[in-house]
């Protein structure tokens, strides 16, 4: 199954599972705040930079959970720099 197929299936199952009444939101996919594709990155060594002062506060979250991860060795690659090394950059 292509990635698209995979991720589109998943909406549409996230769309059509509704939360109790009681719920802050109405089912999962209302639920996501930000939704970034990884899976299709590729690259031996990717450099993801970060481009927009509006999305910059994610873009940072992602780089701490990156160096988390690296250092706990829960990733498999070990490459010479982070895939995220804008983190410090002002917003």
């Amino acid at each position: 199954m292509k990635a698209y197929q995979c991720h589109r299936s998943l909406a549409e199952k996230w769309e059509a599972e509704i939360y109790p009444a009681q719920s802050t939101y109405e089912s999962p996919l209302n639920a996501i705040n930000l939704f970034v594709l990884l899976d299709l990155l590729g690259a031996v060594d990717p450099h993801v930079p970060s481009y927009f002062p509006t999305t910059h506060w994610a873009y940072q979250g992602m780089a701490k959970i990156e160096t988390r991860m690296r250092h706990l060795g829960l990733l498999a690659t070990q490459p010479q720099n982070p895939f995220l090394p804008e983190s410090d950059k002002a917003a």
